[in-house]
C-alpha cells in the first residue's frame, strides 16, 4: 500500500516538470525540448 501512494505521488511530481516543460518550450518558441529523467532522455513536443 505504501508503495502505492509512492508511485502516486512520483507519478503526479513527474506529470508537473512535464506540464513546467511544455510551458518552457512554449515560452522559448521551440518545436520541442528535451528532459532528462534518470538518465533517461525524452524529448516534449
Amino acid at each position: 500500500m505504501e508503495e502505492e501512494v509512492e508511485m502516486v505521488k512520483v507519478r503526479k511530481k513527474i506529470n508537473q516538470l512535464v506540464a513546467y516543460t511544455k510551458s518552457l518550450k512554449e515560452e522559448m518558441r521551440q518545436s520541442s525540448v528535451s528532459l532528462e529523467v534518470n538518465g533517461k532522455m525524452y524529448f516534449i513536443e
